[in-house]
């Protein structure tokens, strides 16, 4: 096989192989296989041979004809290259006669475009020197222009760094004030600045600033500066946004970048954060507190590092990869939050709070937007078209000079640069022709736009007194977009008119009324008043018809930086009203009559002082603020009711009137995505009237989810709003306050109902409905975003008994085996149940803590009673007593004297006589037992009760209104201090003199330090021999009493006098100015006692002024007691204690001693002397002390017949006559006499001590009377040691 040689087999071998092949159908390599593998190589090598015979034949035979052809061909070519050498001769003849055309033609054309050439030339060298020309007069200014840009580079460059450095954290009037210093400074260190600098024209580009705006930058000056300042900071910004404007502008802006939006508190955010680092996305984290986490710090400082080439950063304990196309953003919806100054390290501060004058700007573009849409679209348009002018000139100015620079040859021959230079010119007449159009179109626009800068304003004043109120409680939350929203619907939908004032005074009034009835819906009732007083002096502040003097000696009375003259003999006023009378006089000349008038004739003033309704019986000349002014001063418990005729003076009576906004009417304004809240008070529950709603509403029990919030309730409640979302139901979730847990989840529920891309899973019949009691951790978002209602029980006893008996049913009043009684305890026990809810409108006079007695109380007392009645044996008088007033309501009572009045109460409604018909519940004999009736007639009696019930009917003397009024007018004048911002301390008139917070607190220091007493040193005593009746084996009880209180007063001097230093100096800088010292700070500009002192001192409800100079005559009296020479003081100002008790004890120790008696048997009887002037008391008693300086609420004790008696009209504070302490054996009160507690403080109540007893209490003084002691009880007669100013 090796030796064959292929390619000489015969045709004839061939043919045999091939039959052999064809005859053998198994002659197929893989069938041999199975035989032998051997034979399978053979048989392919077989049929192989045999095809590459077959094909070497074929080839033989072409080659055979291709040797054939290749003769003819070499015979052919001889013959064609004879030819070709004939061609070759020719065609070289026609080359040589082409050529001498071709050079003929070029010369020709060469002359003609030399011609057009020229021409050319000669038309661009026109235009050049006409464009150049103008190009130059345009660089002429423009070079003159950026000379004197160049020259002023440093300054204005330095000012636009240094407010993007340092101004971020700051409001717009104070970056203001301090680029105003920084300018000033600059000139006087001659650095150069453009003497009218404006940051925005500095680093800022008009056009990107409008597309900021269209992104939802508000408009005004302030948010465009933090815009510019975000833009240029070098470190991540952190926006102070508690209106959420920075984080909707975000939001827009970078949505097209898959902007991440998270929670600072979000589960598993550092993931989140690791992710959007590697991807490059920007993020935006919400709800940052005052402090940031650990993990963000490397981030925060960028502290890369290049591991591979590539820029690395450590989030958490992962090293990442950093994309440079990374954001991340900051927000924190705190409107003054208190970073420390590592965050201000680590992050650019960004203040984007709005202002009043910033939010001005925004109001003052939304109105000429609805009002005048195509002049604010012209506006922008005439930006857009001179920003986009700029812009071409800059780019064509650019290309000239890079042409020129560049040019190559002959200039007139550059296209581009004509035809650029063409351009420019146009663009330039066109920016010019702009520039002038834009000059008298802002001036006719901002013609018009100042004509609706009234309505701006007023809605600007009114949305800071609303932000404010979030100060009075924290379910007052009322979003910026809210308050927008209102603003707008009332300029589409009120009237319109063509007399531009006629309808800027509409919507003035409309935008006031509007946002008063729709804000106060969600208002309590106590302060609905407030809420349109302080609209009104807002108003009136900001049209300066209020001076800032005037308003601060409203709000914060007297100043201890002003001394009146002594008041004369023949005016008979409190040392009080005679200072703020004549501090009157100097915030205004028109005070001056009424003061003279004082001094001359005292009976006028007298008469005022005197009248029911001060207020009309002021002099016309005066302004309503000024004539409440007066008011507070002369007749301080008329204060509300003349803020009340104050407001309906300027604004009208629709501002005072107390119009319950319903249900139903509100329900109108809710929607599928707003949650309808409730704001609860004690003793109210809206749950019924919902029911009531969903039943006019035709809502299913099934459709409607009620659930009680509570431990475990937060999951269940949860899957109702994701089910109810779907299904249309009405969910209500009750007493939100007790699932603090649960308010994360509803905020993040309620973020889920303004996603977008849900809207298409929620049925729009859905509801959700909230209650709540007040509390600060009701997430502000879900606040902001709902419709508010808040529900009170009813007030006065008529509305009270009327509810009592709505509650109850006629099958309850007639179901009862001993009916007659049943009827008439039960009508008892309502009123009672009136009488004890309504007392506490007194204040310490009804009740010393403020019980929150409710329905429950009424209802398990109807339940025990009637188990009572039911039983077969006489009524068990002393068991119904006990249960109702020892567990039933007395389990709220934690005050002993609470429950020796409660049980007075009582007394009078259950007992026999009450029985009867025409049983006397008031000495008035106005309300009384009825005869038994059925429940129709005792609602109709119930509705003949006159609607405002007298103090009788409490057992209270009438004096007692007028401590009503007193409590609530200051209360009101409290809440509106509270809010009052430190600003509005700094004028004391509209004088250009007006001095400055700082200013006015530095002056009080040097007052306070003046006045400030000397401490109470041993080396003071003159001599320090003991009394000379004691051994010196004796311990004198006390002078260890008397020490005693000279620690705390000479620690409370200390503090005083320390705390001033330090205020002194933190205001100049010296010294760090600490939380407490800011707090000390607000409280002096305030008149109040500051807390640091406050902590170290007595008791005391009095104003700083007051405090100040009743702790310098305490410290005195000590002092003076501290230096006596021997003996002890002829009496005692028990006033001046800090620890009364103390020295009582201290009494009975020195007599027991004295007399060899085992104190735990003394006790104190009590003489009562015919004077009240400590002077008159001539010595010292054998035994026990003479104490002055007490004094009587809710009676009076009449001097000459020794017992107590009723006030007089009008008079509701008495000074108490000297009493001596006598201790006495073995002492038992007489049950005739009234046994009178003894408080340190008007307030009364306290902390509870072990003895059950307030620590406020001081003791019992039994009190000769001839009326039933149980008279004063329910009068709340009560010795106090000091008054409240």
């Amino acid at each position: 096989m090796k030796g064959l040689e292929v390619g000489k087999i015969k045709q004839v071998t061939q043919n045999k192989i091939k039959a052999k092949i064809a005859s053998n159908p198994e002659f197929i390599p893989n069938l041999v296989q199975k035989v032998s593998v051997a034979a399978k190589s053979i048989c392919e090598w077989v049929r192989a041979v045999s095809e590459f015979t077959d094909v070497n034949n074929d080839v033989e035979k072409k080659k055979s004809q291709v040797e054939a052809m290749n003769q003819q061909l070499e015979k052919a070519n001889k013959i064609l290259l004879q030819k070709q050498s004939e061609l070759a001769q020719v065609v070289k003849k026609v080359t040589e006669l082409e050529i001498q055309f071709n050079q003929n033609k070029q010369e020709k054309d060469r002359l003609d475009q030399d011609i057009q050439t020229t021409e050319q030339r000669l038309i661009r060298a026109e235009e050049l020197t006409v464009g150049l020309a103008d190009e130059q007069e345009r660089w002429k200014i423009k070079v003159e222009s950026l000379t004197e840009e160049i020259q002023l580079l440093l300054g204005n460059v330095f000012l636009g760094g240094s407010t993007v450095a340092y101004l971020g954290p700051f409001t717009g009037t104070f970056r203001n004030q301090l680029i105003q210093n920084w300018m000033e400074k600059a000139t006087e260190l001659t650095i150069p600045l453009s003497e009218k600098y404006n940051f925005e024209s500095v680093l800022g580009d008009a056009l990107e600033i409008q597309q900021w705006a269209a992104n939802g930058l508000p408009n005004d000056t302030v948010s465009k500066s933090n815009g510019i300042i975000q833009k240029y900071s070098r470190s991540y910004p952190m926006f102070i946004d508690p209106q959420l404007q920075a984080n909707t502008w975000i939001k827009n802006s970078y949505r097209e970048h898959n902007l991440k939006v998270l929670k600072i508190t979000q589960e598993g955010l550092i993931k989140h954060i690791e992710n959007a680092v590697q991807t490059g996305i920007p993020l935006l984290l919400e709800d940052v507190q005052e402090q940031l986490d650990n993990f963000l710090e490397p981030l925060l400082l960028k502290q890369f590092n290049i591991i591979n080439r590539r820029k690395m950063i450590k989030i958490g304990d992962r090293e990442v990869e950093f994309d440079p196309n990374f954001k991340l953003f900051f927000s924190t919806k705190l409107a003054n939050p208190q970073f420390l100054p590592e965050i201000f390290i680590r992050v650019t501060v960004i203040n984007f709070t709005v202002t009043e004058q910033g939010l001005e700007e925004q109001l003052l573009g939304d109105v000429v937007q609805i009002e005048k849409p195509e002049m604010e679209e012209e506006k922008k348009d005439l930006i857009k078209r001179i920003s986009t002018g700029n812009m071409n000139l800059r780019k064509n100015e650019e290309k000239i000079l890079n042409l020129l620079a560049n040019s190559k040859g002959m200039i007139l021959d550059n296209v581009d640069l004509i035809e650029n230079l063409k351009i420019s010119k146009q663009d330039a007449i066109q920016v010019k022709e702009s520039l002038v159009n834009q000059e008298q179109k802002s001036a006719e626009i901002e013609t018009a736009r100042q004509q609706y800068l009234p309505v701006a304003t007023r809605g600007s004043l009114l949305y800071f007194v609303i932000a404010d109120f979030t100060l009075v409680d924290p379910m007052y939350q009322f979003s910026l977009n809210y308050f927008k929203r209102l603003y707008q619907n009332v300029i589409r939908n009120s009237e319109k008119n063509d007399d531009i004032k006629i309808r800027i005074s509409t919507l003035i009034d409309g935008i006031t009324e509007t946002i008063y009835s729709n804000v106060c819906r969600g208002l309590f009732n106590q302060h609905k008043r407030i809420f349109s007083f302080l609209m009104t002096v807002k108003i009136q502040l900001n049209a300066k018809q209020i001076s800032f003097g005037e308003w601060n000696l409203f709000i914060r009375g007297a100043s201890l930086s002003i001394q009146p003259p002594a008041m004369p003999n023949t005016v008979k006023l409190t040392p009080k009203i005679w200072n703020e009378l004549y501090q009157l006089t100097t915030v205004h000349q028109n005070f001056i009559q009424i003061y003279n008038q004082t001094l001359t004739n005292f009976k006028e003033t007298e008469q005022l002082i005197q009248s029911d309704n001060p207020w009309s019986l002021l002099n016309e000349q005066l302004t309503p603020f000024q004539k409440l002014m007066i008011v507070k001063v002369l007749r301080e418990e008329e204060s509300l009711y003349a803020m009340t005729y104050y407001v309906d003076a300027i604004l009208g009576k629709k501002y005072t009137s107390n119009n319950q906004a319903s249900i139903e009417e509100i329900f109108n304004d809710t929607d599928h995505k707003t949650p309808f809240i409730f704001i609860l008070s004690q003793g109210a529950d809206p749950l019924s009237s919902l029911i009531r709603l969903a039943n006019q509403k035709k809502i299913s029990s099934e459709k409607l989810r009620i659930i009680s919030l509570g431990q475990g309730q937060g999951i269940i409640a949860e899957k109702a709003i994701e089910s109810g979302v779907k299904s249309g139901d009405w969910v209500i979730l009750q007493n939100c306050h007790l699932g603090k847990s649960f308010m994360p989840t509803l905020e993040k529920k309620l973020e889920w109902f303004e996603d977008p891309e849900l809207q298409s899973q929620f049925n729009t019949g859905f509801r959700l409905m909230l209650t709540s009691m007040p509390c600060d951790y009701f997430p502000v978002s879900v606040l902001q975003n709902s419709i508010k209602l808040t529900t009170e029980p009813p007030k006065g006893l008529k509305s009270n008994m009327f509810k009592s008996y709505t509650d109850l049913s006629s099958e309850q009043v007639e179901n009862c085996e001993k009916k007659e009684p049943w009827k008439k305890l039960l009508y008892s026990l309502a009123f009672f149940h009136a009488v004890v809810q309504e007392r506490r409108k007194f204040g310490p006079l009804g009740w010393n803590i403020r019980y929150e007695f409710n329905d429950s109380d009424l209802e398990t007392s109807y339940t025990l009673l009637r188990n009572f009645l039911d039983q077969p044996q006489e009524i068990p008088w002393d068991a119904i007593v006990y249960v109702v007033g020892e567990i039933t309501y007395g389990g709220r009572v934690t005050d002993d004297w609470d429950r020796r009045c409660l049980l007075t109460i009582l007394a009078k409604f259950i007992n026999e006589d009450a029985l009867n018909d025409g049983y006397s519940f008031s000495d008035s004999g106005v309300y009384k037992q009825p005869a038994e009736m059925n429940i129709d007639g005792y609602r109709n009696l119930i509705n003949k009760f006159p609607d405002f019930e007298k103090p009788e009917v409490f057992g209270m003397n009438e004096n007692a209104n007028i401590t009503f009024k007193l409590t609530e007018s200051k209360m009101a004048l409290s809440t509106i201090l509270s809010i009052q911002p430190r600003e509005s301390a700094q004028a004391s008139d509209s004088d250009q003199k007006a001095k400055t917070p700082d200013e006015n607190v530095l002056e009080l220091c040097d007052i306070l330090a003046q006045k400030l007493p000397f401490q109470i040193k041993e080396q003071e005593k003159k001599k320090k021999q003991a009394a000379p009746q004691h051994t010196s084996s004796e311990i004198d009880s006390l002078k260890v009493c008397l020490n005693q209180e000279v620690q705390r007063f000479n620690k409370l001097l200390s503090v005083i006098g320390n705390s001033i230093k330090n205020l002194q100096a933190a205001i100049k800088g010296e010294v760090v100015m600490s939380a407490e010292l800011d707090k000390m700070y607000s409280s002096l500009l305030n008149n109040q006692v500051p807390q640091i002192w406050a902590n170290k001192a007595y008791p005391s409800l009095k104003p700083l002024a007051s405090f100040y100079d009743d702790m310098i005559k305490r410290v005195n009296f000590f002092r003076d007691w501290f230096n006596l020479e021997f003996g002890y003081p002829k009496g005692y100002w028990i006033s001046a204690f800090f620890f009364p008790q103390g020295f009582l004890t201290s009494v009975l120790q020195t007599f027991a001693r004295k007399n060899q008696i085992a104190i735990d048997i003394l006790g104190f009887s009590f003489k009562f002397f015919n004077y009240v002037d400590s002077e008159m008391i001539t010595s010292t008693p054998d035994n026990g002390a003479y104490i002055y300086g007490l004094y009587i609420e809710g009676c009076r004790f009449d001097i000459n017949k020794g017992i107590l008696e009723d006030q007089l009209p009008g008079q509701t504070i008495y000074q108490a006559p000297i009493i001596h302490f006598i201790p006495t054996q073995d002492y038992k009160p007489n049950p005739n006499e009234y046994s009178m507690p003894l408080y340190k403080t008007s307030l009364r109540a306290g902390v509870l001590s072990t003895t059950g007893h307030s620590t406020n209490f001081i003791r019992a003084i039994e009190c000769p009377t001839k009326k039933n002691p149980d008279y004063w009880i329910l009068n709340g007669a009560a010795f106090t040691t000091q008054l409240n100013d």
